[in-house]
């Protein structure tokens, strides 16, 4: 997906998804499928903006200000992220 589609999606958690977080960093798992994954702490951040039902350029402001990473590829892996979480479940998205 392109940043200015997913501006335009609700971009959620989804339910059923337990998480915790040990040393900043996030652990989930997909009660349903049983797929889970634990997250860096950039990764973790993005999990946690989403709780919020932040949108996409809300998110990547969040990750320019809190992390040093260059505007072009926070978008690049911001995106490769939400594909990847949506693809396990973890994510809704909704257009």
């Amino acid at each position: 997906m392109t940043p200015e589609l997913l501006e335009k999606c609700v971009i959620t958690q989804a339910e059923g998804i337990l998480s915790t977080t040990i040393d900043d960093e996030v652990v989930l798992m997909n009660l349903k499928s049983g797929i889970y994954s634990s997250f860096n702490s950039v990764a973790s951040h993005i999990w946690n903006e989403l709780k919020d039902g932040n949108g996409f350029f809300s998110i990547l402001e969040s990750i320019l200000e809190n992390f040093k990473v260059d505007r072009e590829i926070a978008c690049k892996e911001l995106i490769e992220f939400l594909d990847e979480v949506y693809e396990k479940q973890f994510i809704e998205i909704q257009t």
